[in-house]
């Protein structure tokens, strides 16, 4: 008897970010992208604020019901700029607060 193995599907992720922003959207989708492999998902990160001491942004899901939108999470610093792993922390902050499917 043969058993089906179940396809891993992996993550559909738009990322959009204000233009000439600080970091852009690429660190953060990038770890997102990561963070998420293997899972089913359709997801945009949206970033809303993009400058040199602060990054924020949220994820939007799709689901059966319709279109999900997460909390933001900000992440800044108070004495330089912000480098690419603000972008890994925020991902890593988005997952964790966001009750994606």
């Amino acid at each position: 008897m043969l058993a089906a193995v179940p396809a891993v599907a992996d993550p559909r992720i738009t990322c959009r970010g204000p233009e000439g922003g600080h970091l852009g959207a690429g660190p953060a989708c990038s770890s997102l992208t990561g963070l998420l492999a293997g899972r089913n998902v359709v997801v945009t990160l949206q970033l809303t604020r993009d400058e040199p001491q602060a990054l924020a942004g949220r994820l939007i899901w799709q689901t059966t019901g319709g279109m999900v939108s997460g909390p933001i999470v900000e992440v800044t610093s108070a004495d330089r700029p912000l480098d690419r792993r603000a972008g890994e922390r925020l991902a890593r902050g988005l997952v964790q607060v966001s009750d994606l499917p």
